[in-house]
């Protein structure tokens, strides 16, 4: 996979020489040849990147137990792979009609704008599934998460490709949007700028697949927390009398849906599946118990229940 820094310094020459390229008063086809050439092994460079990415998703999830989610990030990391694939064909055929297609006037570059503006907005939407939540209704931690990545990816994918993320993908193309790719009897141009967008769209994979591969290792881990559990027998003594000390390390994980009651009463999971519950102690003096019910989903989908009762005592 390539690096986020080199990706990073891969675009920004590309961004230079774009807006050196728009600024020629006149079309260069000798340079904008050229730069296309650029482009085009670009993406060569980052179409091989994006398949040893879903490679090593796959051979990471081979090697994991129990890896029932992190299944989900195989078959998500495959489409994204296969969709930018099909994206980039679909702009390769449309760069073999632009050629074969004569004259090149605006009516005719509207059509194609059309039809490549609903496969860009199809094809953002469509690998941004990689974010769907549905295999994960048991962690609420990890969802709320998942949704706070999609809502940016659709910010992120609408500023870059200059389309809109509501509705359906037929509706309310930006007039003229086609303008910002296809020039009317300026080909090189127009190659450039279609070889342009397909970066774009294996940038948008290569970075899903990033996605999936830290996620593939976060599931398994996610929001899950060790901390040190220690407990008395007491916690009200008279001099001489024994004090019984239990520490132990504890786990804390909100990925097994637990269910947390104490003296009878649900309480809220906090991000780390623990709870917290607080009250006055009030009674004659004594000793009294708190009952305390964990209840959580095992990996086998069952419910799981664990009882445990603590004890305190109210002083004279």
């Amino acid at each position: 996979m390539l690096s986020k820094s080199s990706v990073s310094r891969l675009f920004f020459c590309i961004s230079i020489a774009l807006i050196l390229a728009s600024c020629q008063p006149k079309e260069d086809n000798g340079a904008l040849a050229s730069f296309d050439q650029t482009l085009q092994h670009s993406s060569r460079v980052l179409k091989e990147s994006n398949k040893l990415a879903y490679e090593a998703i796959r051979r990471k999830h081979i090697h994991q137990y129990a890896a029932s989610k992190a299944a989900l990030y195989v078959s998500s990391s495959e489409k994204v792979l296969v969709l930018s694939e099909k994206m980039y064909t679909a702009i390769d055929s449309l760069k073999s009609n632009l050629k074969n297609k004569e004259p090149r006037h605006e009516r005719c570059l509207a059509k194609f704008g059309d039809t490549l503006y609903r496969q860009v907005v199809t094809y953002c939407r469509n690998v941004l599934q990689v974010f769907d939540t549905a295999g994960f209704s048991n962690n609420p931690a990890w969802k709320t998460y998942l949704m706070k990545e999609k809502e940016k990816r659709i910010d992120k994918y609408s500023t870059l490709f200059h389309i809109s993320m509501k509705g359906e993908a037929t509706d309310s193309i930006p007039l003229g949007w086609y303008k910002s790719f296809l020039f009317e009897n300026e080909e090189f141009r127009t190659l450039v700028m279609l070889s342009k967008l397909q970066l774009d769209v294996l940038t948008v994979a290569s970075e899903l697949l990033s996605h999936c591969y830290e996620a593939n290792s976060m599931i398994e881990e996610s929001f899950t927390y060790y901390s040190v559990i220690a407990t008395m027998n007491t916690s009200c003594v008279k001099a001489g009398q024994t004090i019984e000390v239990i520490a132990g390390l504890g786990k804390f994980s909100a990925d097994a849906s637990p269910k947390v009651m104490i003296n009878g009463v649900v309480h809220d999971i906090a991000i780390d599946g623990s709870a917290v519950y607080k009250f006055k102690a009030e009674g004659k003096p004594g000793k009294y118990t708190l009952p305390v019910s964990i209840s959580f989903v095992k990996a086998d989908s069952s419910i799981h229940t664990l009882n445990r009762t603590l004890e305190y005592i109210i002083a004279d």
